[in-house]
């Protein structure tokens, strides 16, 4: 196969794969002439998609001083918690700097996130950030979950800091 037609062969397969993700299909299924012609046994039929780790985070959209951030984090696969999750100023947590850690502190029923799921786990959490320690304005914070069999989570919210207001010294000619 030349090279362009195996770039576009591949292009088509991670399109098809990713469209079947999201559609909750396989890559053949999305994309019938993904089936090879020499495995005429091969049938194009939906796949389950597998549970995959859930991560939510609430907030206010604004704050300043100690802001209260809930969430969930929990792998739906195995119904276990997040081990950890780790709160970053930026959308990659790899080059972001480092914030916090959650607490995993509230218990929140697995079927809530889970379909399938039943019980009860320690999988929601709560974190309490001074804002004081980030800059003015806004800002994308990501929380980053790692879970017992490996498998890891990330979800993202934009969140804008306005310290000056609440933390500003106020002086008139009286006070100074």
């Amino acid at each position: 196969m030349p090279r362009l037609a195996r770039m576009r062969f591949l292009r088509t397969a991670l399109a098809s794969a990713f469209l079947g993700s999201v559609l909750g299909v396989g890559a053949a299924a999305a994309h019938p002439d993904l089936i090879p012609t020499d495995a005429p046994s091969l049938q194009a039929t939906p796949s389950q998609p597998s549970p995959a780790p859930v991560v939510t985070v609430r907030s206010p959209q604004w704050g300043a001083g100690n802001v209260t951030f809930t969430g969930i984090a929990v792998d739906c696969s195995t119904g276990q918690p997040a081990t950890r999750v780790a709160v970053f100023d930026g959308a990659d947590p790899f080059s972001a700097p480092y914030i916090a850690d959650v607490s995993m502190d509230r218990q929140q029923p697995l079927s809530a996130v889970c379909p399938g799921r039943s019980g009860q786990g320690r999988i929601g959490y709560t974190l309490i950030y001074n804002t004081r320690s980030l800059a003015e304005g806004p800002h994308t914070l990501t929380f980053y979950a790692e879970f017992p069999n490996g498998a890891v989570g990330s979800t993202g919210l934009f969140f804008g800091v306005d310290n000056n207001p609440v933390y500003e010294n106020f002086c008139s000619d009286i006070d100074c």
